[in-house]
């Protein structure tokens, strides 16, 4: 059980306080399950289990289905301008693909807007569906982008003379046209396929 529960939790990126937060628990008494020095009660596998999205046989003996592989995937969540720790949520592959037919499961990556300046396309709270492997601007789309340790949702558009165009969608806020320099020390985290309100 310890072994399989750390895996777990390292291959999805999950930290010790959100699983004790979702079971009830302190992170230390949670710690205590990941180090063998503890398991949980009926009631809080039962928990850990709902959080982690597997059956709790799967959690304790490693029998039966790991339910997620089949018809779930979790997805990271992408923090922009928060200091939250990182998320993740689970969505059925086959919603998905309902959206987008060509989504790579393996890339896929959420953020939430959290300004204005994108709207009316993207408000704030919407939550847009990224493709992480995107991390250079070859065609105009909205973009996750980070300068200087700040991550921002852009419109972005090259242009014939080698500047690139960020383009905010709220006429209250400016463009920005950089040089094909200063466009270098842009890193670019994914570009946006598709959000919900």
């Amino acid at each position: 059980f310890p072994e399989r529960l750390s895996y777990i939790m390292k291959e999805r990126g999950l930290l010790q306080r959100e699983a004790a937060a979702a079971m009830g628990i302190t992170r230390q008494a949670f710690g205590r399950y990941l180090v063998g020095a503890a398991e949980p009660d009926s009631e809080k596998l039962q928990k850990l289990a709902r959080f982690l999205n597997l059956s709790p046989s799967y959690l304790l003996f490693g029998e039966g289905e790991d339910e997620q592989d089949r018809e779930v995937i979790n997805i990271p969540v992408m923090n922009l301008g928060t200091t939250e720790p990182v998320r993740q949520i689970s969505v059925k592959k086959d919603w998905i693909k309902y959206f987008s037919v060509d989504a790579n499961e393996t890339t896929l990556g959420v953020a939430v807007i959290v300004d204005e300046n994108m709207t009316p396309t993207l408000r704030k709270g919407d939550m847009v569906f990224i493709d992480t492997s995107v991390n250079t601007i070859t065609k105009e789309g909205i973009y996750i982008i980070e300068a200087y340790g700040t991550k921002f949702v852009k419109r972005a558009k090259n242009r014939l003379d080698g500047t690139l165009l960020l383009i905010d969608d709220n006429m209250h806020y400016g463009h920005e046209t950089l040089t094909a320099e200063q466009a270098k020390s842009l890193k670019v985290l994914g570009k946006c396929m598709f959000g919900f309100k």
